[in-house]
């Protein structure tokens, strides 16, 4: 479903091809699908509640998958990325969805749309607090080479990341010696 609506969105936008938005939107909603329920079900073998596991898959997938293209683009890596997506991510729904009401309504009802916005405030607020904290914090960011290389460094450093989570979290490898 996801090739065929990237493929069909390029065929409609080819734009799109070059758009590094969507190349990060497109990466991340892969590593959701594909990536993260095989994690979360990990985690929850090793006796996490599911919404923890479930949330903290998505947050590391999503980060593993995206980082290389980010490092890319703009030479830098974060460290704590993760964290601050968990501790933003109770503030996205409704923040999505109060958005995406305030976009149909405002087609025909501006100050209905002007309204809804408004309920996004503490939302928005808790997002803009979790980041501007997130990128203060020493070290929050480490510097990488740019461009491909810097896409190379950060994807094989994600391959031994999910290497070592696949090992620690597999359950299987607890047998190992008894």
């Amino acid at each position: 479903a996801l090739a065929a609506t990237v493929v069909l969105l390029m065929v409609a936008a080819p734009e799109l091809a070059v758009d590094v938005g969507f190349a990060l939107s497109v990466s991340a909603t892969a590593a959701l699908v594909l990536i993260a329920p095989g994690w979360s079900r990990r985690l929850v073998a090793r006796g996490w509640p599911k919404p923890l596991a479930d949330a903290v898959s998505v947050a590391l997938a999503a980060q593993v998958v995206t980082a290389p293209l980010v490092a890319g683009i703009s030479g830098s890596v974060s460290l704590v990325a993760v964290a601050a997506n968990l501790a933003a991510a109770p503030v996205i729904a409704p923040i999505t969805v109060l958005g995406t009401a305030a976009a149909a309504v405002g087609i025909g009802w501006p100050a209905g749309a002007e309204l809804l916005i408004r309920f996004t405030g503490p939302e928005v607020w808790w997002l803009l607090r979790v980041a501007h904290l997130s990128a203060g914090l020493p070290a929050a960011s480490v510097p990488v080479p740019a461009g491909a290389a810097g896409v190379v460094t950060v994807a094989i450093g994600g391959l031994a990341v999910g290497a070592v989570w696949h090992w620690v979290v597999s359950p299987r490898h607890d047998t190992i010696g008894r």
